[in-house]
Formats: C-alpha cells, sequence, structure tokens
C-alpha cells in the first residue's frame, strides 16, 4: 500500500460513510442504554463517552449541516450526559472523582462542553467549577495508591499547590525506597527519576 500523500486530493464517499456512522451509532445506543447501570467508568467505559461521541458527531462534517440529525445527537448526548452526572454524585459511585478517563472529572468536562453546545451556558459553567474544584483532591501525596502525581490543565494557582505536592511526593517516595536520586516516584509499580515525568506531565 502506498504511503499518504497530504498534497493528494481523495474522492471520499459522504453519502456512504455518513450511513456507516449513523449505523454504528444506532448499534452503540442500542447496546448501551443511558441507564445508570452503564455509567461505571466515567468518559473511557461508561455513558460519559457515548455523550461525548454523540456531541463530537454533532458538530462534525457532515452532520453539523443536517439540522434534524445535529438536534438528534444533542439530545442524546444531553441524556448520556444528565445520567452519567446522577452516577458520579451518587453513593454508588466508586471511581476516583479526580480521574479524568475513570473517574468524576471527564464526567464533568464532557457534561460542561454538552450542557454548552445546547446552549444551557449556567449548567455548563456550574460543571466547569465542579471540575475546577477537583484539583484540591489530588493535593494530599499519594491520594491515589497506584500513583498519583499526574497534572491536567487548571489555573496556575492550582498547578502550582499540585507540583507542590509532587515534589513532597517524590522526596517522600525517594527516601522511603533509600534511593540515590532526591525525587522518586511509581505508578502502577513502575518507577520513574527525577523530574522528568513532572515535567512531562505538566507539558
Amino acid at each position: 500500500m502506498p504511503d499518504f500523500d497530504p498534497n493528494m486530493r481523495y474522492a471520499i464517499k459522504e453519502k456512504y460513510w455518513k450511513q456507516i456512522i449513523l449505523s454504528m451509532v444506532k448499534n452503540i445506543v442500542e447496546s448501551m442504554p443511558p441507564i445508570f447501570d452503564n455509567c461505571d467508568g466515567g468518559l473511557y467505559l461508561g455513558c460519559a463517552g457515548i455523550a461525548y461521541m454523540l456531541d463530537y458527531l454533532a458538530n462534525s462534517e457532515p452532520f453539523a449541516n443536517d439540522k434534524s440529525v445535529k438536534e438528534e445527537f444533542l439530545t442524546r448526548a444531553r441524556n448520556y450526559a444528565d445520567v452519567s452526572l446522577s452516577y458520579a454524585n451518587s453513593k454508588s459511585n466508586s471511581d476516583p472523582p479526580a480521574a479524568f478517563l475513570l473517574g468524576s472529572a471527564g464526567v464533568f468536562a464532557v457534561s460542561s462542553l454538552v450542557y454548552s453546545d445546547i446552549g444551557e451556558k449556567k449548567a455548563s459553567d456550574e460543571l466547569n467549577k465542579k471540575y475546577l474544584a477537583l484539583a484540591a483532591t489530588c493535593q494530599p501525596v499519594n491520594y491515589l495508591n497506584c500513583g498519583s502525581d499526574e497534572l491536567f490543565v487548571v489555573n496556575k494557582d492550582a498547578i502550582k499547590m499540585l507540583i507542590t505536592a509532587t515534589i513532597h511526593s517524590g522526596k517522600t517516595y525517594a527516601k522511603g525506597h533509600g534511593s540515590a536520586s532526591p525525587l522518586m516516584y511509581a505508578y502502577y509499580d513502575t518507577e520513574y527519576l527525577g523530574m522528568y515525568p513532572v515535567v512531562l506531565w505538566i507539558l
């Protein structure tokens, strides 16, 4: 097979692929309806991921220009976001709150996006605040026992607070394991040396 040539124009059978995508969406929503039992696993495994898929498709060609399909996708996205939020705020939720892919953080972020796209700015802003408030959850050293020094994009004060906690975590781990390096980290039993992983996560 020849390499992809970015300068070559390719004919895309839009009508054909649109039907393929619609068929796949139909199969997904039928096999995983927006119910409480399908919410475990956040954005990665739960209903929040389907909410994101539907919102993304609603704003992508060729669906963004098809009013009826776009409205259907956004309505479904809202249904998936709503049930995901109900789960995230319930006592049944055992997902790590600050985890983006597998916890409430991703649910809040995606639901905020969906609410923004359906014109409910106030609800979107409230979810943004809930997302930002999760930064405090990450401050304690080793708040997540499998490794917890990762960073996502937050404001500068939250980043400063989290970097301080991350450095303290690295010093504590290094001292406890007799490391020659002043900073040492571990994530799921894999050890990382020095500030490199911290800088990498920030970038």
